[in-house]
């Protein structure tokens, strides 16, 4: 066992997961998402209005370079060019964590062009304050005081 499951720092982080309200979120994923920082960030049940990605974007359990070295440790020992096998591995796996290929997986509402980034933002945010009247911010709740 390593000493991040010895410590349990991983429950402690479970807090820091999103709390729902009723402020409209939004998701824009530029480069890396992997693993539970993706579901946390735009996994379909995080609550957001609108999740857009651009073709930048990498997708995945965990980046490839790890999950290669990981997963196929043994057939990178073995092999007689271990950087030209890596190198084939990595490709192969890649093509699996474009955004391209995983828009219906991560269940994103976009692949955008950078350049068109705001103007979606705005209105996004301008049609969800349109429909929402409740107050903004989180949900008053009471409860017995101490």
């Amino acid at each position: 066992m390593s000493e991040l499951d010895l410590s349990g720092s991983v429950r402690g982080w479970g807090g820091q997961l999103p709390q729902p309200t009723r402020l409209p979120k939004v998701s824009v994923v530029l480069r890396k998402a992997y693993g539970m920082g993706a579901v946390a960030m735009c996994g379909h049940q995080s609550g957001q209005i609108l999740t857009l990605v651009w073709p930048s974007g990498e997708f995945g359990a965990l980046p490839v370079e790890g999950g290669v070295s990981a997963g196929h440790r043994s057939a990178l020992e073995t092999a007689e060019d271990e950087t030209g096998k890596r190198a084939e591995l990595e490709n192969y796996y890649k093509q699996f964590g474009s955004p391209f290929s995983t828009a219906e997986t991560f269940n994103f509402d976009d692949l955008v062009d950078p350049r068109d980034t705001r103007p979606l933002l705005i209105r996004a945010l301008r049609t969800a304050r349109a429909g929402n009247t409740a107050p903004l911010g989180p949900k008053v709740r009471h409860g017995i005081m101490p």
